[in-house]
Protein backbone atom coordinates (compact mmCIF):
# COMPACT_ATOMS: atom_id res chain seq x y z
CA UNK A 1 0.00 0.00 0.00
CA UNK A 2 0.86 3.65 -0.98
CA UNK A 3 0.94 5.71 2.39
CA UNK A 4 2.68 9.20 0.89
CA UNK A 5 -0.51 10.48 0.21
CA UNK A 6 -4.20 10.97 1.88
CA UNK A 7 -5.61 8.94 -1.31
CA UNK A 8 -7.22 5.32 -0.85
CA UNK A 9 -5.25 2.93 -1.49
CA UNK A 10 -4.92 -0.82 -2.73
CA UNK A 11 -2.40 -3.35 -0.94
CA UNK A 12 -0.82 -5.24 -3.79
CA UNK A 13 1.99 -7.54 -3.37
CA UNK A 14 5.04 -7.98 -5.48
CA UNK A 15 8.35 -10.14 -5.64
CA UNK A 16 11.23 -7.71 -5.06
CA UNK A 17 14.08 -9.69 -6.93
CA UNK A 18 17.89 -9.48 -6.51
CA UNK A 19 18.03 -8.77 -2.66
CA UNK A 20 19.09 -12.44 -1.64
CA UNK A 21 22.41 -11.54 -1.85
CA UNK A 22 22.16 -8.33 0.17
CA UNK A 23 20.42 -9.84 2.80
CA UNK A 24 16.52 -9.31 4.59
CA UNK A 25 14.94 -6.16 3.89
CA UNK A 26 15.20 -4.09 7.14
CA UNK A 27 13.37 -0.79 6.37
CA UNK A 28 11.74 0.09 2.63
CA UNK A 29 10.91 3.81 1.93
CA UNK A 30 9.62 4.90 -1.06
CA UNK A 31 11.68 6.98 -3.45
CA UNK A 32 10.99 8.92 -6.42
CA UNK A 33 9.15 5.92 -8.77
CA UNK A 34 11.24 3.11 -6.77
CA UNK A 35 11.64 1.97 -3.21
CA UNK A 36 14.58 2.05 -1.33
CA UNK A 37 15.70 -1.12 0.99
CA UNK A 38 18.21 -1.24 3.68
CA UNK A 39 19.17 -4.61 3.38
CA UNK A 40 20.72 -6.83 6.51
CA UNK A 41 24.31 -6.13 5.32
CA UNK A 42 23.84 -2.74 5.24
CA UNK A 43 23.88 -1.88 1.97
CA UNK A 44 21.32 -0.23 0.43
CA UNK A 45 18.91 -1.22 -2.86
CA UNK A 46 16.53 0.63 -5.10
CA UNK A 47 13.96 -1.36 -6.47
CA UNK A 48 12.13 0.19 -9.92
CA UNK A 49 8.95 0.24 -9.75
CA UNK A 50 7.32 -0.05 -13.40
CA UNK A 51 3.98 0.48 -12.62
CA UNK A 52 1.02 0.01 -9.38
CA UNK A 53 0.29 -3.08 -11.17
CA UNK A 54 3.13 -4.74 -11.36
CA UNK A 55 3.98 -8.10 -9.83
CA UNK A 56 8.01 -7.65 -9.01
CA UNK A 57 10.64 -5.08 -9.12
CA UNK A 58 14.41 -5.74 -9.90
CA UNK A 59 16.81 -4.39 -7.12
CA UNK A 60 19.71 -3.16 -7.34
CA UNK A 61 22.78 -2.42 -4.83
CA UNK A 62 23.31 1.75 -4.72
CA UNK A 63 27.09 2.06 -5.63
CA UNK A 64 27.96 3.57 -1.87
CA UNK A 65 29.22 2.19 1.19
CA UNK A 66 27.11 -0.18 3.12
CA UNK A 67 25.55 1.71 6.56
CA UNK A 68 26.90 0.50 9.74
CA UNK A 69 25.67 -2.30 12.44
CA UNK A 70 25.82 -3.20 15.68
CA UNK A 71 28.48 -5.38 16.24
CA UNK A 72 27.30 -8.62 14.05
CA UNK A 73 23.80 -7.95 13.69
CA UNK A 74 22.19 -4.56 11.69
CA UNK A 75 21.54 -1.57 13.60
CA UNK A 76 17.71 0.20 13.03
CA UNK A 77 17.90 1.88 9.93
CA UNK A 78 16.72 4.01 7.27
CA UNK A 79 17.18 5.66 4.36
CA UNK A 80 15.24 8.36 2.21
CA UNK A 81 15.24 10.37 -0.71
CA UNK A 82 15.54 14.30 0.21
CA UNK A 83 13.15 16.28 -1.84
CA UNK A 84 13.99 18.51 -4.52
CA UNK A 85 17.13 16.67 -5.37
CA UNK A 86 18.72 16.96 -1.98
CA UNK A 87 20.33 13.30 -2.09
CA UNK A 88 19.86 10.91 0.48
CA UNK A 89 19.40 10.91 3.85
CA UNK A 90 20.40 7.68 6.28
CA UNK A 91 18.93 7.36 9.81
CA UNK A 92 20.48 4.68 12.23
CA UNK A 93 19.81 3.86 15.72
CA UNK A 94 22.96 3.69 18.28
CA UNK A 95 23.71 3.33 21.65
CA UNK A 96 21.94 5.10 24.70
CA UNK A 97 18.80 5.97 22.52
CA UNK A 98 20.79 7.93 19.85
CA UNK A 99 20.00 7.97 16.68
CA UNK A 100 22.00 9.32 13.88
CA UNK A 101 21.47 11.44 10.58
CA UNK A 102 23.91 10.94 8.05
CA UNK A 103 24.55 11.99 4.45
CA UNK A 104 27.03 10.82 1.50
CA UNK A 105 30.26 13.02 1.42
CA UNK A 106 33.57 12.87 -0.93
CA UNK A 107 33.99 12.09 -4.79
CA UNK A 108 34.23 9.39 -7.29
CA UNK A 109 34.12 6.48 -5.07
CA UNK A 110 35.90 7.32 -2.13
CA UNK A 111 31.97 8.29 -0.69
CA UNK A 112 31.65 8.12 3.22
CA UNK A 113 28.69 8.51 5.41
CA UNK A 114 28.97 11.38 7.43
CA UNK A 115 26.61 12.57 10.81
CA UNK A 116 24.89 16.07 10.01
CA UNK A 117 22.67 15.61 12.53
CA UNK A 118 21.08 13.86 16.13
CA UNK A 119 17.80 12.61 17.70
CA UNK A 120 17.38 11.47 21.39
CA UNK A 121 15.48 8.92 22.85
CA UNK A 122 14.31 8.60 26.67
CA UNK A 123 17.24 6.94 28.40
CA UNK A 124 14.89 4.04 28.64
CA UNK A 125 14.15 3.28 25.08
CA UNK A 126 15.75 0.95 22.56
CA UNK A 127 14.69 1.18 19.36
CA UNK A 128 13.53 -1.89 17.44
CA UNK A 129 12.52 0.18 13.97
CA UNK A 130 12.66 3.41 12.17
CA UNK A 131 10.99 4.27 9.28
CA UNK A 132 10.71 8.09 7.63
CA UNK A 133 9.09 10.28 5.40
CA UNK A 134 10.35 13.94 4.55
CA UNK A 135 7.94 15.57 7.16
CA UNK A 136 8.83 13.43 10.12
CA UNK A 137 11.39 10.41 11.59
CA UNK A 138 9.53 7.52 13.88
CA UNK A 139 11.22 5.26 16.16
CA UNK A 140 9.65 2.22 17.29
CA UNK A 141 11.42 1.23 20.58
CA UNK A 142 11.36 -2.63 21.76
CA UNK A 143 8.28 -1.91 24.04
CA UNK A 144 5.92 -0.86 20.99
CA UNK A 145 6.40 2.70 21.66
CA UNK A 146 6.12 5.24 18.84
CA UNK A 147 8.27 8.51 19.07
CA UNK A 148 8.12 10.78 16.10
CA UNK A 149 10.57 13.63 15.06
CA UNK A 150 9.49 16.89 13.56
CA UNK A 151 12.17 16.96 10.48
CA UNK A 152 12.93 20.33 9.05
CA UNK A 153 11.30 21.27 5.17
CA UNK A 154 13.48 20.03 2.49
CA UNK A 155 16.52 19.29 4.42
CA UNK A 156 14.99 15.85 6.63
CA UNK A 157 17.23 17.10 9.51
CA UNK A 158 15.90 16.95 13.18
CA UNK A 159 13.54 20.38 13.87
CA UNK A 160 14.27 19.29 17.67
CA UNK A 161 16.61 16.76 19.44
CA UNK A 162 13.42 15.48 21.10
CA UNK A 163 10.42 13.69 20.02
CA UNK A 164 7.40 15.78 19.27
CA UNK A 165 4.83 13.04 20.56
CA UNK A 166 5.29 9.89 22.25
CA UNK A 167 2.39 7.22 22.26
CA UNK A 168 2.55 3.80 23.44
CA UNK A 169 0.26 0.75 23.02
CA UNK A 170 -1.81 -1.06 25.27
CA UNK A 171 -1.24 -4.24 23.01
CA UNK A 172 0.33 -6.61 25.89
CA UNK A 173 3.51 -7.82 25.39
CA UNK A 174 4.95 -11.10 23.78
CA UNK A 175 5.10 -9.15 21.01
CA UNK A 176 8.47 -8.14 18.32
CA UNK A 177 7.57 -4.58 16.95
CA UNK A 178 8.89 -4.87 13.17
CA UNK A 179 7.69 -1.44 12.01
CA UNK A 180 5.44 1.72 12.37
CA UNK A 181 3.88 4.57 10.02
CA UNK A 182 1.67 7.86 10.38
CA UNK A 183 -1.29 7.31 8.72
CA UNK A 184 -3.21 10.31 7.19
CA UNK A 185 -5.34 11.18 9.77
CA UNK A 186 -2.39 11.10 12.17
CA UNK A 187 -2.88 8.02 13.96
CA UNK A 188 0.73 5.15 14.18
CA UNK A 189 0.22 1.89 12.70
CA UNK A 190 2.10 -0.34 13.92
CA UNK A 191 3.35 -3.80 12.19
CA UNK A 192 4.30 -6.87 15.09
CA UNK A 193 4.72 -10.14 14.94
CA UNK A 194 3.60 -13.21 18.21
CA UNK A 195 3.48 -16.49 18.45
CA UNK A 196 -0.19 -17.83 18.69
CA UNK A 197 -1.49 -20.90 18.78
CA UNK A 198 -5.16 -21.76 17.36
CA UNK A 199 -7.97 -21.54 19.12
CA UNK A 200 -8.56 -24.83 20.57
CA UNK A 201 -5.84 -26.58 18.87
CA UNK A 202 -2.52 -28.43 20.81
CA UNK A 203 0.02 -27.96 17.98
CA UNK A 204 2.65 -25.92 18.09
CA UNK A 205 2.37 -21.99 17.79
CA UNK A 206 3.49 -20.13 14.99
CA UNK A 207 4.74 -16.68 14.23
CA UNK A 208 1.89 -14.19 13.03
CA UNK A 209 1.92 -10.99 11.81
CA UNK A 210 0.06 -8.37 13.26
CA UNK A 211 -1.18 -4.56 12.46
CA UNK A 212 -1.91 -2.48 15.79
CA UNK A 213 -3.58 1.11 15.61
Amino acid sequence: ADGRTGASAVATSFAAEGLLELGMAHSATWGDSSLLIVTGSGNIARCSMSGSNAEKSVCRALPMPPLLGRGTRMAPSAILEVTHGRGLRAFVAGAGGRVAFLELSGADEFWVWSEVGAVQLPQDAVAAALSATNEHLLVTSEDGKAFLFDLLPHSALPASEFPTRTESTSAGPRRTWQSACVLPGGRILRLASSWQRERGSTSAPILRPELLV
